[in-house]
């Protein structure tokens, strides 16, 4: 409550209402030569291939976050043998990690996009996309660490220092996924856009529950680790064989 009060007193309503351009004053300045935005349909955006990579790497990683913070202490208690207390360190570790995550994320790809070239080819790839796959790749490295590393033995420094980089790793692209989708489709249809890709992050999230504890019913936890180790790879071969999608959704060019 007392965080609403600050976010009433401080946040505006605009740029313009602190001496700003109009946002979209400049994003129609940004796209001169293409359609008026407005000819783009809800119908235009979801033809779009690069919205839906975008879906599917935010389920994938929203499917390991979650499953990594629901099944991670049980795993840890009945795979490894911990104790509740290693295993809720962990659980804190990875979502301490997120702050770290979240906020290297937004610097790393600003301090990218300032530092892109003005003569870049804008229409192929997104600049944000392969720093999300370089924290995927941090997730894929302590996804294999979590199984194949830790033991009985395994002191709480180790566990909760992989559990501190899986945050990192599941936050950074979380928190650039939704910009992505929402900065690459026209100004009318950005909500939609991010709507689209966060339903798919919701459908990640349940994937991660019933069907998972099914197959540590059948199989184990460390089944679990394996299976979301496995889909991580996937998507990041995917990201990589899609690195010069046409990321401008629904823009067409002018004839």
């Amino acid at each position: 409550m007392g965080l609403g009060v600050v976010a009433l007193l401080a946040l505006v309503n605009s740029p313009v209402d602190v001496g700003l351009p109009s946002f979209s004053a400049a994003s129609e300045k940004k796209d001169k030569g293409e359609t008026s935005s407005g000819e783009a349909t809800v119908g235009d955006l979801l033809r779009c291939p690069s919205l839906w990579l975008v879906s599917f790497c935010y389920m994938v990683v929203f499917c390991a976050k979650t499953g990594t913070v629901d099944w991670g202490q049980l795993y840890l208690l009945e795979d490894r043998k911990h104790t509740q207390y290693v295993a809720s360190a962990f659980t804190s570790s990875v979502e301490s990690g997120g702050f770290l995550g979240g906020i290297l994320a937004g610097y790393l790809t600003d301090l990218v996009l300032k530092n892109r070239p003005a003569d870049a080819n804008k229409e192929r790839g997104n600049p944000r996309m392969p720093m999300a796959a370089f924290f995927m790749v941090c997730v894929l490295g302590c996804l294999h660490l979590l199984q194949f590393s830790i033991t009985e033995e395994s002191s709480k420094l180790w566990i909760s220092t992989i559990g501190f980089m899986l945050g990192a790793g599941f936050y950074g692209p979380i928190a650039i996924y939704g910009v992505v989708a929402s900065e690459s489709a026209p100004i009318h249809l950005s909500g939609t856009s991010h709507a689209v890709v966060a339903l798919a992050a919701n459908v990640g999230a349940i994937i991660s529950g019933l069907p998972f504890s099914y197959i540590a019913k059948y199989y184990s936890w460390s089944a679990i680790f394996f299976i979301l180790e496995v889909t991580t790879a996937v998507n990041l071969v995917l990201m990589f064989l899609c690195r010069n999608l046409n990321y401008n959704m629904a823009k067409k060019k002018m004839d």
